[in-house]
């Protein structure tokens, strides 16, 4: 067994929570269960969290797969490839706690505007903004969910998590096979990944009783809420511990 019980139980319930956010509202599994499992044992994350994120991705594209917004999307995936360099050259080149202020206070200023009422028009331009944002972002603190949430807010319901979950898988299949590149994959951590799988497919499965009560302007909310409180707890971590 690569944890302890205690462990493997309080993983179980942050990632049947997690899967059931993010099956709800297009994200969530990342910033509701990787910064406490984080803490309480190192081996469960990264790889192990990208492997099921991969598994979560897909299925959600595949239940929403008719809804999926083609628009924009070519943008946004456009968009995250600078980003992701530009979030390289940003590690190198400045603090991680200048980084990591910066990334939530931008995200606490859009929820902030998003708030008040203003509309982000979708469209090349802000899908491809969008996704240099969600590079950065996931780059510098793993959140890049927050800033492709924010411009997909006002959509319906099913076209918000096709899109993210495509945008997302895109992008665990990336981070996946760069680290099999590097020979950063062990056993354990596809062990580890497959003790995690049944809760967060009945996570992803429970979605589905939550859904028809989340939609529309609770749907808004919740997205503008989990980001915002995202970005207040990376800021907090960030000023009190460092």
């Amino acid at each position: 067994m690569p944890v302890s019980l205690p462990v493997l139980a309080l993983a179980w319930g942050l990632t049947f929570l997690g899967a059931a956010v993010q099956g709800t509202i297009g994200m969530g599994i990342a910033l509701v269960s990787v910064p406490v499992l984080a803490l309480v044992d190192p081996a469960l994350v990264p790889v192990p969290q990208m492997a099921l994120a991969l598994v979560l991705n897909g299925a959600m594209l595949w239940r929403d797969r008719g809804a999926l917004d083609t628009s924009s999307l070519g943008w946004v995936i456009a968009g995250r490839l600078p980003g992701a360099a530009l979030g390289t050259w940003l590690v190198a080149a400045l603090s991680a706690r200048l980084l990591a202020v910066t990334v939530a206070a931008t995200i606490l200023a859009a929820v902030g505007i998003l708030a008040s009422g203003v509309t982000v028009a979708r469209n090349p331009s802000t899908g491809f903004l969008a996704g240099i944002g969600s590079g950065v972002a996931n780059h510098v603190a793993g959140m890049g969910g927050p800033a492709l949430a924010l411009i997909y807010h006002r959509a319906a319901g099913p076209t918000l998590r096709s899109t993210l979950a495509l945008v997302f898988l895109v992008g665990n299949v990336i981070n996946l096979a760069a680290r099999a590149v590097a020979h950063q994959i062990v056993p354990a951590d596809l062990t580890l990944a497959a003790l995690l799988l049944p809760p967060m497919l009945l996570g992803l499965w429970s979605s589905r009783l939550i859904i028809p009560r989340v939609e529309g302007r609770i749907l808004r909310a919740a997205i503008l809420w989990v980001s915002g409180l995202a970005a207040a707890g990376l800021l907090a971590k960030t000023l009190l511990v460092g």
